[in-house]
């Protein structure tokens, strides 16, 4: 008699559980994300215009300058947390052009449009401490983009905004995947 007890009990606590992990069970925590930064694809000039590619990623994260319209997005796949493809623009017509691009590609698109702290993201090199900022507004200028560290450090303290910005686009798309996701196909 106890046995069925007992079994009915641990089953219960196994659906219960399951349920409670919503649909992002299984996927990396949120802030792990480090080893995702160690093999990001090339940084590619949205040439205005074009269409995006479709299929291999599931939110698009953008940071957009207000001022000038400059802007950095990264394409994640959020079960893997990882970038696909990473894009940057430098005049508010490639900006307005990606933006509606980006709302036709059929994913959950993520704008930020003003600085934010970045929850869980390594401090700068030699710190322990404090916030990690992104700010928009600090996306490179036409020409000065690179893949690697500016030797003038620039406003993040160690040119790390690239990576600050794939850390928050990881956990963004990370977090809207928890709560919502595509249905399945019909």
């Amino acid at each position: 008699m106890r046995k069925p007890i007992w079994l009915s009990v641990v089953m219960c606590c196994l659906w219960g559980g399951c349920q409670v992990a919503g649909p992002g069970a299984g996927w990396e925590s949120r802030g792990q994300v480090g080893s995702a930064l160690v093999s990001l694809p090339p940084l590619e000039t949205y040439p205005t215009g074009s269409p995006l590619p479709t299929g291999s990623y599931t939110h698009l994260v953008v940071g957009r300058c207000g001022e000038d319209g400059r802007f950095m997005a990264e394409a994640v796949f959020a079960p893997r947390g990882t970038i696909v493809a990473r894009w940057v623009g430098y005049s508010a017509t490639a900006s307005s052009n990606f933006l509606a691009e980006a709302y036709g590609v059929g994913v959950p698109v993520t704008v930020y449009t003003a600085r934010v702290v970045v929850e869980g993201a390594p401090p700068p090199s030699g710190s322990t401490t404090g916030d990690v900022l992104y700010d928009p507004c600090e996306i490179p200028v036409a020409g000065d983009v690179s893949d690697d560290p500016p030797a003038d450090p620039g406003p993040q303290g160690d040119g790390r905004l690239w990576d600050v910005f794939s850390w928050l686009a990881i956990d963004t798309a990370q977090a809207i995947g928890t709560v919502a996701s595509p249905p399945p196909p019909q």
